[in-house]
């Protein structure tokens, strides 16, 4: 990942923020957005007044900023950027920010709940969204929850997804091992997203797994080192797993779990949420029965449903001419009469969002990021920073 070295006064202070402001604070984001990172880190250490312009600039909710700057200048005494820096570099790791080129474009979906950086460790690389899938699933997993998972993960592996998941018991654990024993040098076989600082792992009984996950992919947080997981962390880590992914799997999952919370910020993102169903008596199934009874979230039974859900498609074509024909003549050539008429509605300059192509095409959110993804991998869209365009050559 590229760190440039014009770039380090905005490195360091965001490296501070991730200090003092918690993940999924919306303000922290705000702020940021709108007074930059340096301004907004100056404004927290030196207990600064902003200028009346940039309360102004914050609008009617300017009294809430005012309580949660008090609450970041609390933790002030945290701050020490440098020393975290140094410790995940000499991890082998780094810190990725919004300014560097490889920022996952897939994170701006969460808006005002974005992360501020990701401190990472392992390869240095975010693997695309839309050849990434999330498992997700009870801690307690069953026989048959490890079965499916190893399962569907080789399917994964052999068409070249990577496998995302938050490295804890049970599923999680599961998709990793599976992911690392079946994928290929041609891509990254998992990816983990942990709830605390990279310098120690939790769980601590996964220690041996997390290093073989650094060793062939990535382990990302939001947390600098030296700062543990705590249960509102390990919510707020499932709204990246849900992100950075194209679609959500839940293997097993109780009545009310974490595996849930990752499925819901999935569906709030239009993204694809799929649940495997198990026995009608176990109550590890219970949370993938209640996704399918009470939400969106495709049934996956077998190999089959799978693709569907991640939207692979053996006969659609790798390559076209983005703006022009190809040799069978047309660029809408190959397309199902729902993709072309959301390859029709994307704009060529400016990004759209999905909620505005549902409106214009009268499709569900999960069908058009369906479509999307499939034009995406057939070089007719790409996804930036406003949203989704047609493939510009």
């Amino acid at each position: 990942m590229t760190q440039a070295g014009n770039d380090k006064p905005i490195r360091i202070a965001r490296a501070a923020l991730t200090q003092v402001i918690e993940p999924a604070d919306t303000y922290g984001s705000v702020l940021v957005d709108r007074w930059g990172p340096a301004r907004t880190l100056d404004v927290i250490l030196r207990n600064d007044h902003p200028s009346g312009a940039e309360w102004q600039s914050l609008g009617e909710h300017g009294g809430k900023f005012r309580d949660a700057l008090g609450r970041w200048q609390r933790k002030k005494s945290y701050v020490n950027p440098e020393r975290a820096l140094d410790r995940i570099t000499s991890m082998g790791g780094g810190l990725l920010i919004p300014e560097d080129p490889e920022w996952p474009v897939a994170l701006d979906d969460l808006g005002p709940q974005k992360p501020l950086g990701l401190w990472w460790i392992g390869r240095p690389e975010v693997p695309s969204s839309t050849k990434t899938i999330a498992i997700v699933g009870s801690r307690e997993a069953t026989n048959y929850g490890t079965h499916a998972t190893e399962r569907f993960v080789r399917w994964l592996a052999a068409h070249h997804f990577c496998v995302a998941s938050g490295g804890a018991y049970g599923i999680d654990a599961a998709a990793h091992r599976a992911a690392l024993d079946h994928g290929t040098g041609e891509n990254m076989p998992t990816l983990a997203v942990l709830a605390g600082g990279l310098d120690q792992f939790y769980p601590a009984g996964n220690h041996r797994l997390l290093e073989q996950i650094v060793e062939h992919g990535t382990v990302l947080s939001e947390l600098p080192p030296g700062f543990r997981p705590n249960r509102y962390r390990f919510l707020h880590r499932n709204r990246l797993l849900a992100s950075l992914s194209t679609a959500t799997l839940v293997v097993e999952a109780r009545w009310r779990s974490g595996a849930q919370n990752t499925a819901g910020h999935a569906l709030e993102l239009g993204r694809e949420v799929g649940a495997v169903p198990g026995p009608v008596d176990s109550a590890s199934s219970t949370g993938c029965h209640r996704l399918l009874r009470e939400t969106p979230a495709q049934l996956i039974a077998d190999e089959s449903d799978l693709a569907d859900l991640v939207g692979w498609d053996e006969d659609l074509p790798v390559a076209v001419e983005p703006h022009g024909t190809d040799e069978s003549g047309s660029v809408l050539d190959g397309l199902s009469d729902q993709a072309r008429m959301i390859f029709e509605a994307l704009p060529v300059r400016s990004g759209t969002t999905i909620d505005k192509l549902c409106s214009i095409t009268g499709s569900s959110a999960g069908e058009v990021m369906r479509q999307l993804v499939r034009l995406q991998r057939a070089g007719r869209s790409e996804k930036v920073a406003s949203g989704w365009r047609k493939m510009v050559a």
